[in-house]
């Protein structure tokens, strides 16, 4: 079987090319791709390929490179060009530089390739006797993160001195008389988890600035963040620019993202206050990512129901102070926080005060539970304001106040479980010691031990349901904390909670929580 290196910038190209043909048929593998010279070398390197097919046009680096280190490596490869327009000359300067052959990428063929692939492989060695030098890769260069952006994401005054050098040869962009947007976009995995495809999307980004697209240009801003400067200060341009991005995210690295732009701006006086327009107007989210917010769009405070909100502070009190489910908490709390992302005028004290008021009944009951004691969460929520002031923005408010929830709720279970008698305490720290597999009221009982029909009763008349609903809702609250705080896939959320089958998991997370798992992971923002 021969082998095969693809380096072309354009994943389409890359794409198309392993499409065009079944290559195994004929005897060929495509052991490799890269976007880039910087990506080949190592890879060719390892792969020791039978041919290299390469793009003339590139960046940073172009093919001649790739040509010129490859022919000073004395490497075996042979190398054919992927040319996407008819320049001759390009072509000829190639093949004077150490290429075989060529075809062109507009109209290859899967016959027209083998056939060239067959006439270079027949070629002899130019030196059968000379050693191969080692393939050195290129020095790294990596797209660097934007400047200041951790005092920019924190709100404070940057002088634009200090960011400049970052647009290079585009400054002009905005110290000139052109507008500019900035187009926020997050991964929809938290913060301190990003997905490990996020960080490849600056390469796909790069991709896309060449396309018919505005010009932007792109930097990494933080952890799950990535920063657009857009030329013109219409929304059209940036919807543009972020729906492609979207799209080719989801394709190429499945992820799902979204986005929010500022108001148009023109001074490079008024970028940092871009910057916190663009922040806000994603955190602010309330489309669900399919398509961009606007700074501008956020209603103001006017418009804030307090109303509506009181009521959702009192379903939020009766649950907690009778059913107590962290599944029916945490989806009362997302319609709170959802109703009141529609203010952009409100004062951060303000918001602290509402979501104080929210978290006071499960404060309430901790406090009760506990006899007075007012240490983990209890001790938390009891410093009033003091943890809620540490959330910079709306979007972490909302997640730290679902953390504020899972925990109390946990806690609160725990204190009043120390009500129970001393074996069905017991039976219940085994059980949870073991939620990873199934578990039987005839396995329960042996701890104690009682019969198990005794215990059966025992326990049922100590907590009020029986020992198998107890175990289904204490794993189903294991796995919606996994759902909300890792990226594990269902199914393997599932097996951690004692399920092989995940649709049988599926199936009874929904009987009893209302939600899927994929509803649950889709109601909250994390």
């Amino acid at each position: 079987m021969k082998t095969l290196v693809v380096v072309d910038d354009e994943i389409l190209v890359r794409v198309g090319l392993k499409a065009l043909h079944d290559w195994e048929s004929s005897g060929y593998s495509i052991v490799g791709e890269a976007s880039s010279v910087r990506e080949a070398l190592p890879l060719i390197a390892t792969m020791d390929p039978d041919l290299v097919l390469t793009d003339l046009v590139m960046n940073p680096e172009d093919g001649f490179v790739l040509i010129r280190r490859l022919k000073e490596a004395k490497s075996r490869a042979r190398i054919v060009i992927l040319s996407c327009r008819n320049d001759f000359e390009a072509v000829r300067t190639a093949m004077r530089e150490g290429a075989d052959d060529y075809v062109f990428k507009l109209t290859m063929q899967a016959e027209e390739m083998l056939e060239v692939f067959e006439k270079v492989l027949k070629k002899p060695p130019v030196s059968p006797e000379a050693e191969p030098a080692p393939l050195s890769p290129l020095p790294a260069q990596e797209l660097p993160a934007f400047p200041c952006s951790t005092e920019l994401e924190q709100g404070k005054p940057v002088a634009a001195e200090l960011w400049k050098p970052a647009l290079g040869s585009r400054a002009d962009w905005i110290w000139g008389p052109e507008r500019y947007r900035l187009l926020r976009l997050q991964s929809s995995a938290p913060a301190s988890r990003p997905e490990p495809a996020f960080s490849n999307l600056p390469r796909l980004l790069s991709e896309l600035s060449r396309r018919d697209l505005p010009e932007f240009l792109v930097w990494p801003a933080g952890s799950g963040v990535i920063l657009c400067l857009i030329k013109g200060g219409t929304k059209e341009a940036l919807v543009l620019v972020f729906e492609a991005i979207k799209e080719y995210a989801s394709r190429y690295a499945g992820l799902s993202l979204s986005g929010g732009g500022s108001a148009s701006h023109r001074s490079p006086d008024t970028f940092s206050q871009a910057w916190v327009e663009a922040r806000e107007a994603v955190d602010h989210d309330f489309r669900g990512g399919k398509s961009p917010s606007f700074f501008e769009e956020i209603p103001p405070l006017e418009t804030l129901d307090l109303a509506q909100l009181y009521r959702a502070m009192e379903d939020f009190r009766h649950e907690v102070m009778t059913t107590l489910d962290p599944n029916n908490l945490q989806s009362l709390a997302t319609q709170f926080f959802s109703r009141l992302k529609v203010s952009r005028g409100a004062s951060p004290d303000f918001l602290f005060q509402l979501v104080w008021d929210l978290l006071l009944p499960l404060r309430e009951r901790l406090i009760g539970s506990a006899d007075g004691s007012e240490t983990g969460w209890a001790g938390t929520l009891a410093r009033g304001f003091e943890p809620i002031r540490s959330c910079l923005h709306l979007l972490e408010l909302e997640t730290w106040t679902a953390g504020a929830i899972e925990a109390t709720v946990r806690q609160i279970r725990r204190a009043e479980e120390g009500h129970l008698r001393p074996e069905i305490r017991a039976v219940i720290r085994w059980m949870e010691g073991h939620l990873g597999k199934p578990l039987s009221v005839e396995e329960a009982a042996v701890q104690i031990p009682m019969s198990a029909s005794h215990f059966a009763h025992v326990f049922k008349e100590e907590t009020g349901v029986s020992f198998l609903k107890f175990v289904i809702r204490r794993k189903m609250d294991l796995a919606s904390l996994l759902l909300t705080t890792t990226d594990l896939l269902v199914y393997e959320i599932a097996q951690k909670v004692g399920y092989e089958n995940a649709n049988h998991f599926s199936t009874l997370y929904k009987q009893t929580t209302g939600l899927s798992p994929q509803e649950l992971r889709g109601s909250r923002i994390l």
